[in-house]
């Protein structure tokens, strides 16, 4: 993907909403972008959901995002800003973290947004429905584990599990998707 004009051809792609072009982006980024969070936020768990997240707003504000330099380094800088984010939330900002700016390049930090995706309600509604109840309170009412684990009467560490499992599961599944979308357009 270092080759610029691929990655222009990639962008535009996705720009035209082409969705096989966003999963290979995916599938090129996502476990980097994926084990970068996690560095960040000392969390697997919490590495996935950023890394998640980041491709949600991507696709979500496809139409707008400018890449100056290259598509890596705009990922990894969403994934920085979404990853600080995080932390600031849960008042555990390192002043190392903050004051870093390695992977924050020509990338302003993005807007939270609503998932609304056809394909990914699909996915959503695969899931198991406790995990799938979990996940949207989590994910598109923007509850935190805390809440949702008061709201339910469940433990947080059930909550925290839910999430991960359903990124995983989404994770998969949209693999899954993309060899089948391959197969019957080769």
């Amino acid at each position: 993907m270092q080759d610029t004009g691929a990655e222009s051809l990639l962008l535009h792609a996705i720009r035209q909403g082409d969705e096989k072009a966003l999963e290979m982006v995916f599938l090129r980024y996502y476990n980097l972008l994926s084990r970068y969070a996690a560095r960040l936020l000392k969390s697997e768990a919490d590495g996935q959901e950023v890394a998640a997240d980041v491709f949600l707003t991507f696709w979500e504000k496809r139409q707008s995002i400018e890449v100056k330099e290259s598509l890596r380094q705009y990922l990894f800088a969403m994934t920085r800003h979404r990853a600080l984010r995080l932390l600031k939330a849960k008042d555990r900002v390192p002043a190392s973290l903050e004051l870093t700016k390695e992977y924050e390049i020509n990338a302003e930090p993005e807007e939270e947004t609503p998932v609304s995706t056809d394909h990914l309600t699909a996915y959503i509604n695969q899931l198991p429905p406790q995990r799938r109840h979990i996940f949207r309170l989590n994910k598109i009412e923007g509850l935190s584990y805390p809440e949702i684990a008061q709201r339910l009467g469940i433990s947080e560490k059930t909550v925290k599990n839910h999430v991960y499992r359903a990124m995983l599961q989404l994770k998969e599944l949209s693999v899954v998707l993309f060899l089948l979308y391959s197969r019957d357009n080769i």
